[in-house]
Protein backbone atom coordinates (compact mmCIF):
# COMPACT_ATOMS: atom_id res chain seq x y z
CA UNK A 1 0.00 0.00 0.00
CA UNK A 2 2.87 2.35 0.73
CA UNK A 3 4.26 1.84 -2.75
CA UNK A 4 0.86 2.48 -4.30
CA UNK A 5 0.34 5.63 -2.24
CA UNK A 6 3.81 6.93 -3.04
CA UNK A 7 3.23 6.41 -6.76
CA UNK A 8 -0.18 8.17 -6.89
CA UNK A 9 1.26 11.58 -7.84
CA UNK A 10 2.88 10.01 -10.90
CA UNK A 11 -0.45 8.65 -12.15
CA UNK A 12 -1.35 11.97 -13.75
CA UNK A 13 1.64 11.82 -16.10
CA UNK A 14 0.69 8.53 -17.78
CA UNK A 15 -2.44 6.65 -18.71
CA UNK A 16 -4.05 4.16 -16.33
CA UNK A 17 -2.61 1.01 -17.95
CA UNK A 18 0.93 2.35 -17.90
CA UNK A 19 0.60 3.42 -14.26
CA UNK A 20 -0.77 0.00 -13.22
CA UNK A 21 2.03 -1.73 -15.12
CA UNK A 22 4.61 0.43 -13.37
CA UNK A 23 3.12 -0.31 -9.93
CA UNK A 24 2.95 -4.04 -10.68
CA UNK A 25 6.60 -3.99 -11.70
CA UNK A 26 7.55 -2.19 -8.48
CA UNK A 27 5.62 -4.75 -6.43
CA UNK A 28 7.34 -7.60 -8.29
CA UNK A 29 10.70 -5.97 -7.58
CA UNK A 30 9.83 -5.69 -3.88
CA UNK A 31 8.81 -9.36 -3.72
CA UNK A 32 11.97 -10.46 -5.53
CA UNK A 33 14.14 -8.45 -3.15
CA UNK A 34 12.35 -10.07 -0.22
CA UNK A 35 12.89 -13.56 -1.66
CA UNK A 36 16.54 -12.79 -2.40
CA UNK A 37 17.00 -11.79 1.24
CA UNK A 38 15.43 -15.11 2.28
CA UNK A 39 17.83 -17.00 0.03
CA UNK A 40 20.77 -15.00 1.41
CA UNK A 41 19.70 -15.97 4.91
CA UNK A 42 19.54 -19.65 3.94
CA UNK A 43 22.98 -19.37 2.35
CA UNK A 44 24.40 -17.69 5.47
CA UNK A 45 23.08 -20.62 7.50
CA UNK A 46 25.03 -23.02 5.25
CA UNK A 47 21.94 -24.46 3.55
CA UNK A 48 22.68 -25.57 0.01
CA UNK A 49 19.55 -27.28 -1.31
CA UNK A 50 15.78 -27.31 -0.88
CA UNK A 51 15.81 -30.33 1.41
CA UNK A 52 18.16 -28.62 3.84
CA UNK A 53 16.03 -25.46 3.76
CA UNK A 54 12.86 -27.41 4.54
CA UNK A 55 14.59 -29.31 7.34
CA UNK A 56 15.93 -26.05 8.78
CA UNK A 57 12.45 -24.50 8.84
CA UNK A 58 10.90 -27.62 10.39
CA UNK A 59 13.61 -27.75 13.08
CA UNK A 60 13.02 -24.10 13.91
CA UNK A 61 9.29 -24.75 14.18
CA UNK A 62 9.84 -27.75 16.47
CA UNK A 63 12.21 -25.78 18.71
CA UNK A 64 9.80 -22.88 18.87
CA UNK A 65 12.57 -20.56 17.67
CA UNK A 66 10.92 -19.99 14.32
CA UNK A 67 7.87 -18.30 15.84
CA UNK A 68 9.98 -16.18 18.21
CA UNK A 69 12.40 -14.96 15.58
CA UNK A 70 9.90 -14.16 12.86
CA UNK A 71 8.47 -11.39 15.06
CA UNK A 72 11.92 -9.88 15.62
CA UNK A 73 12.55 -7.08 13.09
CA UNK A 74 16.28 -7.74 12.92
CA UNK A 75 15.75 -11.37 11.91
CA UNK A 76 16.78 -11.49 8.28
CA UNK A 77 14.68 -14.44 7.12
CA UNK A 78 11.36 -13.12 8.21
CA UNK A 79 11.45 -9.37 8.56
CA UNK A 80 8.25 -7.99 10.06
CA UNK A 81 7.26 -5.13 7.78
CA UNK A 82 4.33 -2.80 8.41
CA UNK A 83 3.20 -2.83 4.80
CA UNK A 84 3.64 -6.59 4.36
CA UNK A 85 0.71 -8.76 5.48
CA UNK A 86 1.53 -11.85 7.50
CA UNK A 87 0.87 -14.84 5.30
CA UNK A 88 2.37 -17.83 7.09
CA UNK A 89 3.65 -20.63 4.89
CA UNK A 90 3.02 -18.94 1.54
CA UNK A 91 6.33 -17.03 1.79
CA UNK A 92 8.18 -20.26 2.40
CA UNK A 93 6.43 -21.84 -0.58
CA UNK A 94 7.35 -18.85 -2.75
CA UNK A 95 10.98 -19.03 -1.61
CA UNK A 96 11.10 -22.75 -2.34
CA UNK A 97 9.44 -22.22 -5.72
CA UNK A 98 11.97 -19.51 -6.55
CA UNK A 99 14.81 -21.85 -5.62
CA UNK A 100 13.29 -24.54 -7.86
CA UNK A 101 12.96 -22.04 -10.70
CA UNK A 102 16.60 -21.10 -10.28
CA UNK A 103 17.62 -24.76 -10.44
CA UNK A 104 15.59 -25.25 -13.62
CA UNK A 105 17.05 -22.21 -15.38
CA UNK A 106 19.31 -22.91 -18.38
CA UNK A 107 22.30 -21.17 -16.77
CA UNK A 108 22.12 -23.22 -13.56
CA UNK A 109 24.56 -25.85 -14.85
CA UNK A 110 27.19 -23.13 -15.35
CA UNK A 111 27.32 -22.35 -11.62
CA UNK A 112 30.09 -23.94 -9.58
CA UNK A 113 29.29 -26.07 -6.52
CA UNK A 114 29.78 -23.19 -4.08
CA UNK A 115 27.30 -21.01 -5.97
CA UNK A 116 24.68 -23.77 -6.16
Amino acid sequence: RDIINIMKPFARFTDKKEHERRINNLLKEYRLRFLINQLKYFKSQGLKNLGEIENHIEEKKKDGKYEEKKENESYTYRKNQKNEPKVGNSRRRRALQLAKDIQESPEFDQLNDDEK
